[in-house]
């Protein structure tokens, strides 16, 4: 027992609980370990220490909000902002414009980002002033205290993480980051503090991570998605008790619509109203229910709708209380709900959620709603348009994932088609999750555990 590590782990994220620690990660890395210390925000303490403490397992909570608005962390935080130059940080740029209408403010980041992005030696200098700049926080007590051989971090991009890396990086643990989603090299900020390995979902997840982040590739290791391997591995519950536990009739056909939230969009209302005229009017090729599934961490603002008995509006969240629903927590069995919604999902309607991904796990055809309601001139930041743009979504579009439905016709016309031939697209769908998932062969935590203690 003596000669085992001592690991710090971070959980800042709600998608850490589902992809590291109940995806059988952290317990494998707790068989290796002498004892693991997982910090997570103070207000989440209770809450995850009855989800998770047990044997060498210790959660600590910290309150970290002071220390990650403190100047120092604010001025990095917005210098790492301008030194990612992608279509995303872009995007970002123009709807702070529009927002403010700071013109001099937008030409400037431009100019940066466009500068930053020739010009690698400034990059590096400043991880240089990020390290020589560390301010004195609440981790660093217990860097001391504990000496962590391995100190492995669940999001990287996030301020908290960055704040761990920091007093990581003082010491002389070896430093691992996860990157949480393969989307977050194009969307978040230029990574603040290089660990010693990092370990990657996917080959495209390490290209970008080269190209925008100077991150060598000799220090990825690849592992693949521990949350789609649960997929792979669980039993959905059949259609009947499905069907029962949602108020739907099993012999109608399931169309999961998923809105993009009012985060991007003011008319998932208007996408409603399209389905549920397009079903009264017998339009459909087959009797058809909807089934609406919210995203768990972005408010969805559906006032504006009427739902008749055709619609089942899903709201699946574990709240935390008093905070934002960005802090919500899906449990298993809230991942395993979702499961079950793919699962006897007939066709998914998709706006600008990864649940694309998802849904081709289980060979459930999608349909990308590409259009902003029955709106004319909405502006390019608020619409649908605009967040397709992205990187994350022009990587899955570009894949022939899902035909983009640029009017009410195509959603109607996609979706008629996919109900009559479920096997539209199927060996598309499956050469994209063998892509993306790199490999869907139930390793994937133990890749993890494997590298964290490399």
């Amino acid at each position: 027992m003596e000669n085992k590590p001592i690991i710090f782990v971070s959980n800042f994220h709600p998608f850490i609980s589902r992809n590291v620690f109940d995806s059988g990660a952290l317990a494998k890395i707790a068989l290796e370990a002498k004892e693991v210390y997982v910090f997570v925000l103070k207000h989440k303490e209770e809450y995850l220490k009855e989800r998770y403490e047990k044997g060498n397992m210790h959660i600590i909570g910290l309150d970290l909000e002071s220390a990650i608005n403190a100047p120092g962390e604010v001025r990095s935080r917005r210098i790492a902002e301008l030194f990612l130059n992608t279509k995303t940080k872009h995007l970002h740029q123009k709807i702070y414009l529009s927002k403010h209408h700071n013109y001099f403010r937008y030409v400037f980041a431009r100019m940066i980002m466009y500068l930053t992005g020739l010009l690698h030696p400034l990059r590096f200098l400043f991880r240089r002033y990020v390290l020589r700049n560390s301010i004195e926080s609440p981790f660093d007590e217990y860097f001391v205290k504990y000496a962590p051989t391995f100190t492995l971090v669940t999001d990287p991009f996030s301020p908290y993480d960055t704040l761990f890396m920091k007093s990581a990086r003082k010491t002389k643990t070896t430093l691992v980051a996860f990157i949480r989603s393969w989307d977050n090299f194009t969307t978040k900020e230029y990574l603040q503090v290089c660990p010693d390995r990092i370990l990657a979902q996917n080959e495209e997840t390490v290209e970008e991570g080269v190209k925008f982040h100077d991150l060598p590739h000799e220090y990825f290791r690849l592992v693949g998605v521990p949350q789609f391997e649960y997929y792979k591995k669980y039993t959905p519950i059949s259609r009947e008790e499905f069907c029962a536990k949602m108020g739907l009739d099993p012999k109608k056909k399931i169309i999961l619509f998923s809105p993009a939230g009012d985060k991007f969009s003011s008319t998932d209302w208007q996408i409603c109203e399209i389905l549920k005229q397009f079903n009264q009017e017998g339009k459909f090729l087959a009797p058809v229910q909807f089934l609406v599934r919210l995203h768990p961490m972005n408010f969805t603002t559906l006032t504006q709708f009427t739902p008749d008995s055709s619609f089942v509006i899903d709201n699946p969240n574990v709240s935390l209380k008093t905070r934002a629903q960005k802090e919500s927590e899906m449990d298993m069995q809230n991942v395993n709900h979702l499961a079950d919604s793919l699962f006897h999902a007939d066709v998914v309607l998709n706006t600008v959620s990864s649940l694309l991904i998802d849904a081709a796990i289980y060979d459930t055809p999608v349909v990308t709603v590409g259009f902003d309601g029955w709106e004319k001139n909405v502006p390019f930041v608020r619409s649908v348009f605009a967040e397709q743009s992205n990187e994350w979504m022009q990587v899955l579009l570009s894949k022939g994932l899902s035909p983009v439905a640029h009017n009410a016709r195509e959603l109607l016309d996609f979706t008629n088609a996919y109900l009559v031939d479920p096997t539209i697209d199927e060996s598309t769908r499956a050469f994209f999750v063998e892509k993306h998932c790199w490999k869907l062969d139930g390793k994937a935590p133990e890749r993890i555990a494997q590298y964290t203690l490399e």
